[in-house]
């Protein structure tokens, strides 16, 4: 959801700080796997695991008053780390508050809130409206900054404001921005440059009040699309694979089954990992996947995975991304 990068200080004042922040929730050289998606990933340098929204504005905060470079993660389901691991830290967001604005039908969430939880807190307050959610894997923030969406949904569509932390220099302050704002290219701007870098908080998003009934019939028609992401990757192209001719579609499936990956038969933009996988060989897969959809269609596959940690240049066309 966030990233940057500067000059690591590794004093003691630094483990010192978090260590008394945070406690048993902050490690050093952490195995990045039990906290990405995918289940693949290198170690990180220091890891550390935050409860609320006060504790990854303070983790952020001292991140970068260390000169730590860090990453802040929710699910981690649309980002692949490198196997050789993240050279600082990683604050894994496990913000959980959700809170209603009854009067407008809006919840706001924490960033770190997963997609099918805030769908069934939403369901309690009876609002819905947004059950395609549930079959999205990730978090509020990283399904914002992934522009997650589920055939013609898009969760931004639905996003009235976000709070975010950003940095102007050395000082940091809160930043509130609403949808107009969304439509100047807010989020646009925050996944393809690399110097604006604002941390999402919490945002607000429209639901619709309807009968308890009726949201409950909803779910039960997106329960069987609901996916068990460990271990898999999805939609990771837009557009989508499933939208190719099939000759394309099918050309697209012999290049993964040749790095070893699995397509799911029904969904050819869902790919499963087998254990042992790495990261490099999925992304170079990936990329043999957008020169052959380029050369053969002259389409360009944007790619909508993040990526994190060391990749040599073999692998990528920057060395640090």
């Amino acid at each position: 959801m966030s990233i940057k990068y500067s000059r690591i200080s590794r004093t003691p004042n630094f483990l010192r700080l978090f260590q008394a922040a945070f406690k048993e929730r902050f490690f050093e050289h952490a195995s990045l796997r039990p906290y990405l998606a995918s289940g693949l990933g290198g170690v990180a340098d220091y890891l550390v695991i935050v409860l609320t929204v006060g504790e990854l504005i303070e983790s952020v905060r001292l991140a970068a008053n260390s000169g730590l470079p860090y990453r802040v993660i929710g699910a981690g389901s649309g980002l692949l780390m490198s196997e050789v691991g993240f050279n600082g830290l990683v604050i894994v967001n496990r913000s959980s508050q959700v809170a209603l604005i009854d009067e407008d039908s809006q919840v706001v969430a924490d960033s770190g809130v997963e997609l099918g939880e805030l769908v069934n807190r939403a369901a309690e307050k009876g609002l819905g409206g947004l059950e395609w959610l549930s079959v999205i894997p990730g978090t509020v923030g990283g399904a914002l900054v992934t522009r997650a969406y589920h055939h013609h949904h898009q969760l931004k569509s639905y996003v009235r404001a976000i709070t975010a932390l950003v940095f102007e220099g050395s000082q940091s302050r809160l930043l509130t921005v609403d949808d107009d704002e969304f439509e100047r290219g807010f989020l646009e701007r925050l996944r393809t440059d690399d110097r604006f870098t604002p941390t999402i908080l919490a945002a607000r998003i429209q639901f619709t009040r309807l009968s308890p009934e009726k949201i409950l019939s909803r779910l039960r028609g997106f329960y069987h699309q609901r996916p068990n992401p460990h271990g898999a990757f999805g939609h990771c192209f837009s557009p989508e694979l499933a939208l190719l001719p099939a000759a394309l579609r099918l050309r697209t499936t012999q290049l993964f089954t040749q790095a070893g990956l699995t397509v799911n038969a029904n969904q050819p933009d869902v790919i499963t990992l087998p254990s042992g996988a790495k990261p490099s060989t999925v992304r170079r897969a990936l990329s043999l996947v957008q020169e052959a959809v380029w050369r053969e269609a002259t389409l360009k596959l944007t790619l909508r995975l993040g990526f994190a940690g060391y990749w040599p240049k073999s692998n990528a066309n920057d060395s640090f991304l």
